[in-house]
């Protein structure tokens, strides 16, 4: 029997998107399949298209969390100084 938390996910504004390519929304959710009863975590990204035919719909794309991409690394921070830095600040 299915639970309360099964099969739901989020949507939020996508705040950080920078390219006109990036998701207007992005969120998580949990699935459980109704075949093999596997519960899954997944990111998920929603667009916002239009046709002429449909009008407005959503276009979603779900992604297992483990196969999401890990985050870049930030790069090493600056050690030496510019000429005009000096070691008294």
């Amino acid at each position: 029997m299915p639970r309360r938390s099964d099969n739901f996910a989020l949507l939020f504004t996508n705040r950080t998107k920078r390219k006109e390519t990036d998701p207007e929304f992005t969120g998580h959710g949990e699935l459980l399949c109704p075949h093999c009863g596997k519960q899954g975590a997944y990111r998920l990204s929603a667009w916002i298209k239009s046709s002429a035919k449909a009008g407005k719909f959503f276009s979603i794309s779900f992604l297992p969390k483990e196969e999401q991409a890990e985050r870049p690394e930030r790069p090493p921070q600056r050690e030496d100084k510019f000429p005009w830095e000096s070691d008294d600040e």
